[in-house]
């Protein structure tokens, strides 16, 4: 049998990194990701803490994972056990400007959905790489999610019908296409 490395072994199946910069360009990182030799709360083989808190002022942002470990509750990097839904929550105190937050969720799984939902808003993390989170204690989480292929396509009706200045229109494709929407008036005009 070929042998494997203990590093090889304990890398991550994937990862996410995320980056959020706050005043000044002053950069912290987290990342979250799953491997199938990890556990739930903290993990010495994956898990790494964060350093203590500082006083509130003293850095322009901080960001960390809650972990109920009786040593620590902060974490900068959160790798959990391959799971077929997960989840992350983590923290981000940028009291006195806007931070953003940057990912590069390229190196996921195909097969997989990300979301950030900021509280707010909810993002979708393939689609879009950062986000401008306003001064303040915010709480954000990231789903990830197996990607559902639905069987035959589907449209549905839009919604707010009829007399919206805007529509959501909902649809579905069971195989990759390109899509075009043509809107008609009741003339049957384009």
């Amino acid at each position: 049998l070929p042998s494997i490395s203990p590093v090889a072994a304990l890398t991550p199946a994937w990862t996410l990194p995320i980056t959020v910069t706050g005043k000044e360009g002053i950069t912290q990182s987290l990342t979250l990701g799953a491997h199938a030799q990890a556990t739930e709360g903290f993990d010495r083989n994956f898990d790494e803490i964060a350093p203590p808190p500082v006083p509130q002022g003293m850095f322009p942002v901080q960001a960390y994972f809650p972990n109920n470990h009786p040593l620590f509750s902060r974490l900068t990097t959160d790798i959990k056990p391959l799971t077929e839904a997960m989840s992350w929550r983590f923290h981000i105190e940028n009291p006195e400007k806007p931070a953003t937050l940057s990912w590069d969720a390229s190196n996921l799984p195909g097969n997989l959905t990300v979301r950030l939902d900021t509280g707010t808003d909810k993002i979708d993390m393939r689609t879009l790489s950062t986000y401008l989170l306003p001064a303040g204690t915010h709480q954000l989480t990231v789903t990830i999610l197996p990607m559902v292929i639905p069987k035959v396509s589907k449209l549905w009706q839009n919604y707010p019908n009829p007399f919206n200045p805007e529509t959501w229109i909902p649809y579905q494709l069971a195989q990759s296409a390109a899509v075009t929407i043509r809107i008609y008036n009741v003339m049957g005009q384009q």
